[in-house]
């Protein structure tokens, strides 16, 4: 600690008085006295956003493609894009006002002769708003209006933000764009693009993207979608059952029972099978509850369910799960009736019981 007020001391001594005679070196925009970073830059820029460091900036692309991103996305760019655009000079210029409207209309006439809009142009450059910045190529070629020739925009082409590398020094002073290609290496000449950076307050180089904090919400409805879509694979057709009839032998633990076993694990929506004698079907529908036993100390009375039955409703409540049914159940009280729809040997039928 004394080590450290010592130098302290020393640092503010050796500070020149307000009133020195000695000349002040003017500041310079490049002359940065703290390092960006701890340790020594050996390699290129890399991107604050962890998610992309993960996944790659393909994650991005991945999530443009989705219906609800992009219609947001869609709109926020054309909120700002699709209102037209128009040239137009300061009150102060010193230009006549002939020349003005001379130089709009050359102006005008070029964004016109361009291949393409110019707000498509202005929607390619749009693209940092989805991945956090965007590379645009200018194309320039020469132009002829009212019998002069003008160098003017031919073309802008969106470049490819995964294959771009900022290089910078340690104080953060960009040196050199580049891009990677498969086996080689070019270096962008920076003078012929448009780097658009969005939200450089997080990086001044690759920006963030707006789509980052969306992406917990559309990570979780990729997965439900996915296993949405492997449950209706398997359960959309119904819950298949074999039964035992009086007229089989098979018993369990043999071969035969572990053949029709697999069978069924197997079994997918398409698949067919050849049962043995004395094995039949049933297929539960997934919006329905199956009565696997029944008990004798069951708490109503009348006629009584049977083991087999599905239940597809009760008190007209649908009957997704035997959860859902003793639910239901749950919500009456003693002496109140309760319909009850079941499929019966292969019928539909109403039972009707009576709470106890």
């Amino acid at each position: 600690m004394a080590n450290l007020f010592t130098r302290a001391r020393a640092l503010f001594r050796s500070v020149e008085p307000l009133e020195s005679t000695k000349d002040v070196k003017p500041a310079r925009v490049d002359d940065v006295a703290t390092y960006e970073k701890a340790t020594i830059n050996l390699g290129p820029r890399y991107t604050p956003d962890q998610l992309v460091r993960r996944s790659g900036v393909a994650i991005y692309e991945k999530m443009r493609i989705d219906e609800q991103v992009k219609a947001v996305m869609n709109f926020k760019r054309d909120a700002i894009t699709a209102r037209g655009w128009t040239f137009k000079y300061e009150d102060e210029s010193s230009l006549s006002e002939e020349e003005r409207g001379k130089r709009i209309r050359v102006f005008t006439e070029i964004l016109n002769k361009m291949h393409g809009s110019f707000v498509d142009a202005l929607n390619v450059i749009a693209t940092g708003r989805d991945y956090g910045f965007s590379l645009t190529e200018k194309v320039y070629s020469n132009v002829t209006i009212d019998g002069q020739t003008y160098v003017g925009l031919n073309l802008m082409l969106g470049r490819d933000p995964s294959t771009f590398e900022f290089w910078a020094d340690d104080y953060g002073i960009l040196q050199r764009v580049e891009q990677v290609m498969p086996g080689r290496r070019i270096t962008v000449d920076m003078s012929r693009m448009i780097h658009y950076v969005h939200s450089p307050e997080f990086d001044r180089f690759y920006g963030r993207s707006d789509l980052r904090e969306a992406y917990r919400a559309w990570f979780i409805k990729q997965r439900v979608g996915e296993f949405w879509a492997l449950y209706l694979e398997r359960m959309a057709g119904g819950f298949l059952i074999l039964k035992k009839t009086a007229e089989t032998t098979m018993q369990y633990g043999t071969p035969e029972q572990d053949s029709l076993q697999q069978v069924l694990t197997n079994l997918h929506g398409s698949s067919g099978m050849i049962l043995p004698a004395g094995i039949e079907t049933v297929c539960v529908d997934r919006d329905a509850a199956l009565i696997a036993a029944e008990s004798s100390d069951a708490p109503y009375s009348g006629e009584s369910l049977r083991v087999g039955d599905v239940i597809y409703q009760v008190n007209q409540v649908p009957a997704v799960t035997i959860r859902a049914v003793t639910s239901t159940l749950a919500t009456l009280k003693s002496g109140d009736p309760v319909t009850i729809q079941v499929e019966r040997d292969g019928g539909l039928m109403y039972v009707t019981l009576e709470l106890e």
